[in-house]
């Protein structure tokens, strides 16, 4: 055989070979890459790892837990997708600073809708890198802090201290020892009633007072300007009062207001800085309103 043919079959072989044994280090090398679908998180102080050496992928446990489960007795266990976040013995409670300040921060930003100024303003704090520094949980709202945020605000403090709700302090009764107190402060008088129609009329009452640069809003129990009603009586005592102290009818207006409002008023969530703002005069209860004013004024003369 010619010695050229025979070369050439040599090296051919060589090269096959070669071929062989890279393909089957490649297959191998890809393999062993692949995150095992056995390994579970790894849970490292705040953080947990997912995956193996090659693929980890950091996830912080408060980004992963929804803030509604977190409370100040732990985070528990909780499950998203397919990761399942369990007590880390290192962090079984959130500090009591962290979970006032996160309070505190969701009802100046979604109910009461003031600004980190506006909020430091009402603790005299001059920077406003103070508040945030108190909702971050960096420091503790005092008792005096509290207390003047509850009593200023109408909130609900087991809101702030427990995330219990409703958020709002609500006057249920509707006496003359209450509403007075309002109206002896300058709380000013409205009604607000569904902008839906309804055959019973329902209103909620509501007392209104600016006061060093803020609002202070608290609503009353449910009431009807429906003549058959049995909360007539409520609505016609906040008329005496009105009367007592010379304010007139038509200073009370009542307002249509939209369903979320509404709900609000329902579920002890509501707040307003400018009752003006919340709707139109509904001008048939604005009437009954009125006509009751008259009456309940012309009996005080008789007598």
């Amino acid at each position: 055989m010619d010695p050229t043919i025979i070369v050439a079959l040599i090296a051919g072989g060589f090269a096959i070979i070669v071929a062989i044994i890279t393909g089957i280090f490649t297959l191998w090398k890809n393999k062993s890459d692949k995150p095992s679908k056995s390994s579970n998180p790894i849970i490292s102080g705040n953080n947990i790892i997912m995956g193996n050496e090659h693929t980890n992928q950091t996830v912080n446990i408060f980004e992963s837990v929804p803030q509604k489960e977190i409370s100040p007795q732990g985070i528990g266990e909780f499950k998203s997708g397919n990761l399942q976040i369990r007590k880390d013995p290192d962090i079984t409670e959130i500090p009591y600073s962290q979970f006032l300040g996160r309070q505190h921060k969701i009802l100046r930003e979604k109910y009461l809708k003031l600004t980190p100024r506006e909020m430091a303003d009402f603790y005299q704090f001059d920077k406003a890198s103070t508040l945030e520094a108190y909702e971050a949980g960096d420091k503790e709202f005092s008792k005096a802090h509290i207390t003047s945020t509850v009593n200023f605000f109408f909130v609900n403090h087991e809101f702030l201290e427990k995330g219990n709700k409703p958020v709002f302090k609500t006057e249920l009764a509707i006496d003359s020892k209450s509403t007075q107190k309002l109206l002896s402060k300058n709380f000013l008088p409205f009604f607000l009633v569904e902008i839906k129609p309804q055959d019973w009329l329902y209103t909620y009452p509501i007392f209104h007072k600016s006061e060093k640069g803020f609002s202070r809003t608290i609503s009353l129990n449910l009431c009807s300007f429906h003549y058959n009603s049995g909360s007539r009586y409520d609505i016609e005592q906040i008329i005496r009062l009105m009367i007592e102290r010379n304010i007139g009818p038509y200073d009370a207006p009542v307002l249509k207001v939209t369903q979320e409002i509404w709900k609000s008023l329902q579920d002890e969530e509501f707040y307003c800085k400018d009752p003006y703002s919340l709707g139109h005069k509904d001008f048939d209860c604005q009437d009954i309103l009125v006509e009751w004013y008259e009456k309940i004024q012309e009996k005080n003369r008789q007598e």
